[in-house]
């Protein structure tokens, strides 16, 4: 496949759940035939995650979490991006979707639905990693508006830490609140899910400064091995199609 029969656009939601040939010398990203439209295949996973991204004054942030204290853990205190494993037969976009939106409590955005919109038309890079990992990891890079998501973020992690034994009989007004912006992070008896608790801080943190902060091992070696700051740096300095033939990384390798 020539360069050039990549030129097309990202695929919109209703096509991103297309069928997935498991075939392994199959790319995630394929021509819809007999159109120039680039479409993106989600393939089945146990684990994935997003790593979003933003560009100011031409330099690349990344909005990284902390992971919290939590038992039988080790990475506690460390950064890194958003992600996890799931049960069950989920593919690959719907499980970053959902640790996405659990991780950072909806702060990027509350609509599940949305944000998978989002993921899918501002997707960057895909790699599929398996540093550390049982099974391959998928990461989705993802270019977001620059917004003050920490201070979101700080509000919604502190209210939930707060309410998280509480039920629905002596919740205060600031967690009945995050319920009307949040109901999924509620069990049945009103106590916060434990799953929607996993990060307790977010930063952006530019590429540049990346060696200051302790991030998770797994994610670390992953951005080496990918070579992820390099690839998009050169995006900035020539755009193009979210995609280039370089870009497509095969399940295979």
């Amino acid at each position: 496949m020539s360069c050039s029969n990549l030129v097309g656009r990202l695929p919109n939601r209703n096509t991103v759940f297309g069928s997935w040939n498991k075939n392994p010398d199959r790319h995630l990203v394929r021509v819809e035939p007999g159109t120039n439209r680039i479409v993106l295949h989600a393939p089945p996973a146990a684990a994935a995650g997003v790593l979003p991204f933003c560009i100011v004054d031409g330099k690349i942030f990344f909005l990284l979490g902390r992971e919290a204290p939590r038992q039988n853990f080790s990475g506690a205190g460390t950064w890194c991006d958003f992600g996890g494993g799931m049960h069950g037969p989920r593919n690959s976009t719907e499980i970053a979707t959902q640790e996405l939106l659990e991780e950072t409590i909806g702060s990027l955005i509350d609509d599940p639905g949305k944000l998978l919109a989002h993921i899918v038309d501002n997707l960057k890079l895909f790699v599929c990693s398996n540093v550390g990992k049982k099974v391959p990891y998928h990461m989705y890079i993802v270019q977001i508006p620059y917004a003050d998501i920490p201070s979101v973020f700080r509000w919604r992690i502190r209210v939930a830490r707060k309410c998280r034994n509480m039920d629905d009989s002596n919740g205060s007004h600031e967690r009945q609140l995050l319920k009307q912006m949040q109901p999924a992070a509620f069990q049945v008896n009103g106590k916060v899910r434990k799953a929607w608790l996993e990060k307790d801080d977010v930063q952006w943190v530019s590429a540049e400064h990346l060696n200051r902060f302790p991030l998770r091992w797994e994610f670390s070696a992953t951005l080496v091995d990918h070579d992820i700051v390099r690839r998009l740096r050169k995006m900035i300095v020539s755009p193009r199609t979210p995609y280039h033939k370089s870009d497509v990384i095969s399940l295979s390798k």
